[in-house]
Formats: C-alpha cells, structure tokens, sequence
C-alpha cells in the first residue's frame, strides 16, 4: 500500500500468486531515487520492480545461474542506483543494479567478520558503506562493509542483546 507523508491512504497493488506484480511472501520494500519501487517476495524468491503508481516493470534474483536468491528479504538501494538484498537462507548480500544484474555478491554462514547467521536488515550509508543486522539467539550484532567487498578489519561489535554500530 502507498500512503502520504501524512498517513493518507493512496493505493494499493499486487495480491497473493506467482505470476508477475503478484507475491508470496511480501518481505521488504524500497524506493529509489527516481521513484522505482523495489519489493522482496520471499516465497517466490525474487525482487520485483514497478512504478511509483503499482506498474508491473520487471524482476530478478530468480533466474539460475549468479545473483540466483534464496530467500530474498530486506532491501536498500544506495545513490547510484543499486539494489541490494539480504539473502537470508544462503546467508549473504547480493548487489545488482537498478535494472537486476547481477554484480557482487558477499557474506557466508558463520559468527566470524563478514558471516552472517540469519541476516535480517539492509541498508546503504551516503558513504557507500553497508550495513546489516544478524540476528542470532545468543547475541545480536552488525557488520558493515564498503560496497562490493567484505573489508578487511570490518567491525562486528558482540553484545549481547544490543543492536549498535561503530563508526557508521
């Protein structure tokens, strides 16, 4: 649904299916610059695209082979354009452009720097840097990262029951 900055009801688009502009499992939702909006669907893992008013434009992350999502959830999309998605069953970030080719993908399943273990949120500093939020049961924190790479040195600070980033 699209609402004003005031709360006022717009529209609506989409329902429940597997076909284009339908969802299964309607996860995360972002706009970009020129007012494409990005929507993760989850059950039928992929990232659909339309138009500020609900038009049906394309989709991506679903077609074999690189850039290929699992379980596409929370999603960003930085100043140049590009869209990046948590894909939380293969446990890492995959980047494409606004137009859903694939470029880079980074993360693994781990506790480690750079390794998630049920990644959960995305989004984009004005320095290109990203940020994520891992949720796990003993603890919760975040890692950032500069676009394209998992950075050597990237910080994930570990305490438990606190969502905090350094240096953001």
């Amino acid at each position: 649904m699209q609402f004003t900055a005031n709360g006022g009801f717009v529209r609506r688009w989409g329902a429940r299916g597997t076909t284009n502009g339908l969802f299964s499992g309607l996860v995360g939702v972002a706009v970009d610059a020129a007012g494409s909006v990005y929507v993760t669907d989850e059950g039928n893992h992929r990232v659909q695209k339309f138009t500020a008013s609900g038009t049906y434009v394309s989709q991506f992350g679903n077609v074999a082979g690189s850039g290929l999502l699992g379980s596409p959830s929370s999603i960003a999309v930085n100043g140049s354009g590009n869209v990046f998605v948590t894909d939380a069953e293969n446990e890492r970030i995959m980047k494409y452009t606004s137009n859903g080719v694939f470029i880079t993908g980074f993360g693994s399943r781990g506790l480690g720097d750079g390794q998630f273990r049920d990644a959960n949120g995305v989004c984009v500093y004005a320095s290109g840097n990203v940020m994520s939020r891992i949720v796990e049961t003993t603890e919760s924190r975040s890692s950032r990262t500069p676009v394209g790479s998992w950075a050597p040195g990237a910080r994930a600070e570990r305490d438990p029951g606190n969502f905090k980033a350094s240096g953001a």
